[in-house]
């Protein structure tokens, strides 16, 4: 009678357990995708910035938006480009028309050093946090030994684990999590590509540190690595595009190249220069064909240092050392 009693107790607490965990959990999936929906939504690009860093530039974004429209995602989009030559501008120019986009911005970071920070990048992207955070972050042997006392009874308490081996676990976590949010995008979105979900990183470069690091650290990027290629190429979840100004930076992760189609943003010709700087030049503040000239022999094609010489009402004597000194500027 008495065995009978516990084992109605155990089924009752499992299914109010459960029942509970899983209304959260269902909660917390809807949430986190109706947030980061909205946040890219704020996003604004200036008209300033499109004239400047997207002139020029529509044939390389119908390659970008062919294979974002495709029926099934390919695998990971990589975008190369100097520094501040307009590739986040133009890649978001491109996502404006999608309605699922997290961004996920490492240029501010220097560099990602350990797994708990690429952890936490994903985190913010996707709004994951409140209650499956805590239970990350907490002792996890307090928290099977609560659940043992209240919900679990007879269950056998898991042994504690190191640091390491706790980080890979919490990443797998984080990437669970955020596949569940992808999955319920697509369910939503149904066979509709515009509505399909993208995960665009910004400077993946910054992984390198991370990729080089100890054993435990290589094998936190190669799960990311992997998992980046399952929920594109093959679960078709959504698309990938990572962007760095080192043109190197995907041969950090661990993926078949075959998986991994890459494009160059192109540099400003001298035609498109002149079209940046015309106002400069209707204002009578710059020559229409000597300063074009010096400019294009000074920084070449590069939209951001060409950006620098319109901000200002008048070229400057020493034209050379004004280039040297923006060029220091953006990088």
């Amino acid at each position: 009678m008495l065995r009978r009693f516990q084992q109605s107790t155990k089924l009752v607490s499992l299914l109010i357990g459960g029942g509970v965990c899983g209304g959260i959990f269902s909660v917390q999936v809807y949430s986190q995708l109706d947030q980061f929906k909205r946040r890219f939504k704020k996003v604004f690009i200036s008209e300033n910035k499109k004239e400047i860093f997207c002139l020029g530039r529509e044939a390389f974004k119908n390659r970008i938006k062919e294979k974002l429209n495709h029926p099934n995602p390919s695998g990971i989009i990589f975008i190369t480009g100097r520094k501040n030559s307009g590739k986040t501008t133009v890649i978001q120019s491109v996502l404006r028309e999608k309605e699922y986009v997290a961004h996920i911005n490492w240029r501010s970071i220097e560099k990602i050093s350990n797994t708990q920070k690429l952890i936490s990048s994903l985190n913010s992207a996707f709004e994951i946090g409140s209650f499956w955070s805590f239970l990350k972050d907490i002792n996890q042997g307090l928290i099977w030994r609560i659940l043992s006392f209240c919900f679990l009874p007879f269950v056998e308490i898991p042994k504690t684990i190191s640091s390491a081996e706790k980080d890979i676990e919490n990443l797998r976590s984080t990437l669970r999590d955020i596949k569940s949010i992808l999955i319920y995008a697509n369910k939503l979105s149904g066979s509709d590509v515009k509505s399909r979900p993208v995960i665009f990183i910004d400077e993946v470069g910054s992984l390198g540190t991370l990729a080089n690091g100890n054993t435990e650290d290589r094998e936190a990027v190669g799960l990311f690595a992997h998992w980046l290629v399952e929920i594109s190429k093959d679960q078709k979840l959504c698309d990938v595009i990572l962007a760095s100004h080192d043109g190197f930076a995907v041969s950090s992760l661990p993926v078949d190249r075959a998986y991994v189609t890459s494009f160059v943003l192109p540099e400003l010709t001298k035609d498109e220069i002149q079209t940046v700087l015309a106002p400069s030049v209707r204002k009578g503040t710059m020559n229409s064909t000597t300063d074009m000239d010096s400019i294009y022999q000074a920084v070449g094609g590069h939209a951001g240092h060409v950006a620098g010489f319109r901000s200002h009402d008048s070229i400057p004597d020493t034209l050379s050392q004004y280039a040297l000194s923006e060029m220091q500027t953006l990088k």
